[in-house]
């Protein structure tokens, strides 16, 4: 709404071009257009540079594509929530030893087993003595397999 206070505002003149505005304009579209060239010409060469690496690759090795990109990434998502699942099992597992305390077993109202936590015993060979003791009976006994081993990275 148009109060008369206000007084309108001037309208500047268009000022004429002085031949340094031209020549700073040309300068500053001859940077964009050198911008332009070399983002060009870095793709293309971009482009070669992967082509030849491709070529180059032994034939043992596979580049992968959309779908492979896809599996590996729910793969890493996948390790990643079950990480954080592991920790939550482990802060609850010891909230429910904690609650034991010295007891060995819990019981629902029911009288149905929940857990039990007790000690066992177990019987282990101790490589690293066997190694040091009897070397000649480790390495009579030693097997070399081969075997594949899955590494993300």
């Amino acid at each position: 709404m148009y109060k008369p206070e206000h007084k309108p505002m001037p309208i500047p003149q268009p000022r004429s071009l002085t031949v340094e505005d031209i020549i700073q304009a040309t300068e500053r579209r001859v940077q964009i257009l050198d911008n332009e060239r070399e983002a060009r010409r870095d793709a293309y060469l971009q482009q070669g540079y992967e082509k030849i690496c491709l070529e180059a690759l032994p034939s043992h090795v596979l580049v992968a594509d959309e779908d492979s990109a896809q599996l590996i990434n729910k793969l890493k998502q996948t390790q990643e929530m079950i990480k954080n699942l592991c920790k939550v099992e482990d802060e609850l597992r010891d909230k429910i030893c904690g609650l034991l305390g010295d007891s060995d077993l819990l019981l629902a109202p029911n009288g149905k087993e929940l857990v039990t936590w007790k000690n066992y015993t177990s019987q282990r060979v101790n490589t690293a003595r066997l190694k040091e003791e009897h070397p000649s009976l480790v390495e009579q006994y030693t097997e070399t397999k081969e075997t594949k081993r899955f590494i993300l990275k």
